[in-house]
């Protein structure tokens, strides 16, 4: 346990901190810009595009694991070394990926080393940004991961100019020198929160005696809330992540929209996720946590009677749909770090998320399977929706389960 510590130089300062954890967010989250480059470098490196889109799933599959190591250093050294060397990996990989002449060095150099480069920045930096707002977690939460779901908007449509500009050597290149530049650059001003830090008369959650209770990443497994909120995030992010995944396909063979058209629906489902970051981070202030999670959950529920019910020609009830999926699952990824620090405390907040990611990297594995796997079956993407509404509902048992466990653990 620690002892409740209050710094007023550093009350001040963490509002300069959350703006540089924002700018860092916007790199790392740009693994959303592969698609982007997808195409040109197949044409460059005389590949075909669908042996580069390992690249991407392997990044994927290597960001959770990084997550894990980067909390844990994060919480044992402090961000600004782990983000020095997340920010040269991150940037290091995109030069490299300029000088590669074959897809499968394209597919290790970004899958590997900028998956486990962005997994490594992103759990370091928002572990550390959460100790300094234990009184309004759900708004630097809602912030600084708004962020990085916004790097879905700012870094691809950065990727277009410099291509169109320079080719996709050259973007690589740059990319990776800006990347550079602005993580270590941020690190570098960056400061670890002391143990115990609190602003001002407020009083956690759960303290007692005056100290601030926190669970190692070990303690944390051995409770039942931990098994809940790993059930509850799965349930709650894989409407999203089965959307997300097939958003321009189910414009195109439900809705019978045209391409231009089904790239208008990728980014209002990119932009209902990034809005929902930081609506249901502010909200949960207030509301709560598990309060605003419920909330997702009857988005995600509307969503998929929404989607299962559209036809060609409901292009209003189709729009609600996907945004309904998109604030949901944006919710899900903002109040998840917040969630994970106020119930087990923030002296080792950064490994603990970084495990609890596993619930979100199922669904992401999950999602786009069910969706592929139905679609082929039946030709239709309904009884996908089905799966997505009965998972959903069983999201609302685990969130009883939590409170039961809370309960039960916490008197």
């Amino acid at each position: 346990m620690q002892p409740l510590t209050y710094h007023p130089v550093l009350e001040k300062k963490r509002w300069l901190i959350l703006l540089l954890a924002s700018l860092v967010n916007i790199c790392a989250g740009a693994n959303y810009a592969w698609s982007v480059f997808a195409q040109p470098l197949a044409e460059h490196l005389q590949a075909q595009a669908s042996e580069l889109a390992f690249a991407f799933s392997l990044a994927s599959c290597c960001s959770p694991v990084s997550m894990l190591i980067g909390g844990y250093l994060g919480d044992r050294f402090g961000p600004r070394y782990v983000l020095v060397a997340g920010g040269l990996l991150m940037g290091l990989a995109l030069i490299g990926c300029s000088m590669a002449t074959t897809a499968t060095a394209i597919i290790l150099i970004y899958g590997v080393v900028f998956g486990f480069g962005m997994g490594v920045t992103f759990a370091a930096n928002v572990g550390n940004l959460l100790k300094f707002f234990p009184d309004r977690s759900g708004l630097a939460g809602g912030l600084s991961i708004g962020a990085y779901g916004a790097s879905s908007v700012i870094i691809p449509f950065l990727a277009v100019y410099l291509i169109s500009d320079e080719g996709v050597e050259a973007a690589f290149r740059t990319l990776g020198v800006i990347f550079i530049v602005i993580v270590v650059g941020c690190a570098l001003f960056m400061s670890r929160c002391p143990e115990g830090f609190v602003p001002a008369g407020y009083v956690p959650k759960k303290a007692v005696d005056g100290h601030i209770v926190s669970l190692t990443t070990w303690q944390m497994v051995k409770t039942r809330r931990f098994w809940a909120m790993m059930g509850l995030g799965f349930c709650g992010a894989l409407a999203g992540m089965m959307v997300i995944s097939h958003a321009a396909m189910i414009g195109q063979y439900q809705m019978h929209y045209a391409p231009a058209v089904c790239a208008m629906v990728v980014s209002v489902v990119a932009l209902g996720n990034m809005g929902g970051r930081f609506i249901a981070g502010v909200l949960s202030d207030y509301i709560g946590r598990i309060q605003s999670l419920l909330l997702a959950l009857l988005l995600n529920l509307l969503g998929a009677v929404l989607l299962w019910g559209c036809a060609e020609g409901d292009d209003g009830l189709f729009m609600i749909a996907v945004i309904c999926i998109g604030l949901a699952f944006g919710a899900f990824m903002s109040v998840y770090p917040s969630l994970t620090t106020e119930e087990f405390g923030p002296a080792h907040n950064s490994a603990n998320y970084g495990l609890l990611v596993a619930g979100f990297s199922s669904a992401a594995m999950l999602g786009p399977i069910v969706m592929t796997f139905f679609y082929s079956l039946h030709e239709t993407f309904s009884f996908a929706y089905l799966v997505s509404f009965g998972v959903t509902l069983i999201g609302f048992v685990f969130a009883w389960l939590f409170r039961w466990a809370e309960r039960i653990e916490c008197s």
